[in-house]
């Protein structure tokens, strides 16, 4: 049997699959267009999480793994240029499956600008975009904050929505009281009450649509990334904006996909300093992040891989069915 195989290239990603090392972590894989290294990451995502990728038949270790491709990168990328997924400190280039074509298509560039943004400090983020860590640039925290402080009033004034830090930055203020140096964007999110999947929609694009009308006048970019996921910018500064909300049990859900019970049938939120700002987290910051990065979120893990339960799984898997069915609907 390979040691991997990428299955899948489309213009949005490639994916495949990889076993383990033998010390049984997931492997590094490092993803290059032509000579150019555009990311490294670990093939870290459990079969569940990555249906269709990882062969049914295959050993139960075998982790999958999905290199996001944005449409700007997209633009970047050099014409028919080959893809090699390599397996870190190794020469061992991942094959491809029989059905599988060795470029992507849409790429039209020379690579020649890609290979100087690479140079100046630029990275491909996980989502396949390119951004600057707060590492290299740690003056974006402050503009990436004043512009959450802006958003988060805004909201609160045309929606009333409590608008709070989460993921990456809720872990890294909570862990570390900082931003993670990593870490190059600001995730925010909110929490509606929802009785069914199809009100946790409903709300959603209604919410959507009310803050398109308000804050597109004032100068703000309001982008659509997909039923649960939108980001609002001013500039070159944005903040991702991610849905969440409450049902009657006390089961709470956030995408990109992570949720379980918090104890409480409201959700609470409290204000902190941070960099002379005062910005919300939540009340259950210590659970949202248990449920999040695992019983472990306090140890920094290079090999984390998220893993969804079956109950989670289904209720993003049905909200995202049926927000599709609704943006199409709205797009005839």
């Amino acid at each position: 049997m390979n040691t991997g195989v990428i299955n899948e290239v489309s213009d949005r990603f490639i994916a495949g699959w990889c076993k383990p090392t033998r010390q049984g972590l997931p492997a590094l894989l490092n993803l290059y267009v032509e000579d150019i290294l555009l990311r490294s990451q670990a093939a870290n995502i459990a079969r569940d999480d990555i249906v269709g990728v990882i062969p049914s038949d295959s050993e139960p270790s075998i982790l999958g793994f999905r290199f996001y491709v944005s449409e700007s990168l997209l633009k970047l990328l050099p014409k028919q240029g080959k893809i090699k997924v390599v397996i870190d400190g190794s020469d061992e280039c991942l094959p491809f499956s029989a059905e599988t074509r060795s470029h992507v298509n849409g790429a039209s560039a020379s690579g020649s600008e890609l290979t100087e943004r690479l140079k100046s400090g630029h990275r491909v983020n996980q989502w396949g975009y390119l951004s600057i860590p707060f590492s290299a640039a740690p003056s974006r925290i402050n503009d990436l904050l004043d512009l959450y402080c802006d958003v988060r009033n805004l909201l609160r004034i045309v929606d009333g929505r409590q608008l709070y830090l989460t993921g990456g930055n809720l872990l890294g203020l909570i862990r570390e009281f900082r931003f993670l140096p990593h870490d190059d964007d600001l995730d925010a999110s909110f929490c509606v009450k929802a009785g069914s999947p199809d009100e946790v929609v409903e709300k959603f694009y209604r919410h959507f649509a009310r803050v398109s009308e308000k804050l597109r006048p004032l100068g703000f970019s309001v982008n659509f990334n997909n039923t649960g996921h939108y980001n609002i910018a001013r500039g070159e500064h944005k903040v991702d904006i991610l849905f969440g909300w409450i049902m009657p049990d006390g089961n709470w859900f956030r995408f990109t996909g992570f949720g379980g019970q918090i104890g409480a049938q409201s959700f609470q939120v409290r204000e902190i300093d941070y960099n002379n700002r005062r910005v919300l987290i939540p009340q259950y910051a210590e659970r949202e992040l248990e449920l999040t990065y695992g019983a472990g979120w306090r140890t920094p893990d290079p090999n984390f891989s998220r893993r969804r339960t079956g109950g989670v799984k289904a209720m993003i898997e049905l909200v995202e069915k049926i927000g599709s069915e609704r943006a199409k609907e709205a797009r005839k």
